[in-house]
């Protein structure tokens, strides 16, 4: 069965990495947390997939990418 993760979890674990994670870390973190078979959803209930979480987050600049790690915008987390 398909996990649903909400992207508040996304974002409470990018906040435990002060250097950033990779895309391919956060993953590997994700499945071994959750298993293999997850999807994520925002506040608003839309679905997406790990690679369109990481993409609305960035768009709504919720994290940032720099020289391939991934950080969190604390300033722009939402706290409901």
């Amino acid at each position: 069965m398909e996990k649903t993760i909400h992207a508040h979890e996304v974002l409470n674990l990018l906040g435990n990495f002060e250097n950033g994670v990779s895309k391919e870390e956060l993953n590997l973190i994700l499945t071994e947390k959750f298993g293999t078979k997850f999807n994520f959803t925002n506040c608003s209930g839309n679905k997406y997939s790990f690679n369109e979480i990481l993409e609305f987050m960035s768009l709504k600049n919720k994290i940032t990418t720099k020289d391939t790690k991934l950080f969190l915008n604390r300033q722009n987390i939402c706290h409901h």
